[in-house]
């Protein structure tokens, strides 16, 4: 990337996963009970070609700063 910045090329910036959606996670949940769910296998893009970041990266800054928590209903 830094080749990218110093040549003026574009490029993006993700979170590169290495994680097999074939392999199962199970979580407890004390309402809905034992859930599997696969593990992440997706490289999710954070900043893209044209300089702005994507919703992924500000919807979690921005629960971040409002102090947004999750709740299940």
């Amino acid at each position: 990337m830094l080749k990218k910045i110093k040549n003026n090329e574009k490029f993006i910036i993700c979170f590169k996963s290495n994680d097999n959606h074939n392999k199962k996670i199970i979580i407890h949940d004390e309402i809905r009970g034992d859930i599997n769910i696969g593990d992440n296998n997706l490289d999710v893009v954070i900043l893209k070609s044209d300089g702005l970041p994507t919703y992924h990266f500000i919807h979690v800054v921005d629960d971040h700063f409002m102090k947004t928590t999750i709740c299940s209903t």
